[in-house]
């Protein structure tokens, strides 16, 4: 929000009277990933707010979440943290694909600067009888449709004000699994030939805590060169 005023010697001169803030997602956000069906605080998106003019203290945020691929059932609530602090939380009521959470704790976004909030989720366990769904992909966005929804209190103003980001802006998210393996490369015992032969890769792969993993196949490049003599 803005005045426009003219000075005396005839020039305009435009003084702010409020100030704004937009919405993005990090580059820090996390990229599609797996997931372990009841984990907690599993990290979505990252945004990062920007203020102009006043720093603007957030008071609630609409968020929404990839209804084409996702269903409710497959997450039980949505966090929000200023780095290793909770600000807030949400739930999805019913079949709603959009909740707006009002934030319990401060996040303030400095005047012509930046800040970090981190959505996390709290995912379903998957199975007979179960809520979620495996495979399914969870992306928790930015709901730029209801930018009235998200608002902040500037505070040299003292005014309400409404995010000017009006397109949603998209996580990654993750991929719900019971569970899957980690592979870790290993060193190899000698990379001295032994009656002809000699190990050429060695690898390990591990099941999580969550559930043991049945291996399909494996897939190796092979990639070949000169020996010197």
């Amino acid at each position: 929000v803005s005045e426009a005023l003219t000075t005396s010697t005839g020039q305009l001169m435009t003084i702010a009277t409020g100030g704004s803030f937009t919405i993005a997602k990090d580059t820090s956000s996390p990229t599609e990933r797996w997931a372990i069906a009841g984990s907690t605080d599993q990290v979505m998106t990252i945004f990062k707010l920007h203020a102009t003019n006043e720093a603007m203290r957030l008071e609630k945020i609409q968020l929404t979440f990839s209804s084409s691929t996702a269903s409710t059932t497959d997450f039980t609530k949505l966090t929000l943290w200023d780095g290793a602090i909770k600000v807030g939380e949400t739930i999805f009521a019913g079949t709603s694909v959009t909740a707006t959470s009002t934030l319990t704790g401060n996040f303030t976004i400095p005047k012509d600067g930046d800040k970090l909030l981190t959505v996390k989720a709290d995912l379903s366990i998957v199975g007979t009888s179960q809520p979620g769904t495996a495979g399914r992909i969870i992306a928790v966005s930015y709901d730029g449709t209801g930018s009235t929804s998200t608002d902040a209190i500037g505070q040299s103003s003292g005014s309400s004000f409404d995010t000017s980001t009006g397109t949603n802006v998209n996580g990654d998210g993750v991929r719900l699994v019971k569970a899957y393996p980690t592979l870790a490369k290993l060193a190899i015992p000698t990379q001295t030939l032994a009656n002809g032969s000699m190990t050429l890769y060695r690898f390990s792969v591990t099941a999580p805590a969550a559930g043991d993993v049945g291996l399909y196949k494996f897939t190796f490049r092979v990639a070949t060169g000169t020996m010197a003599t």
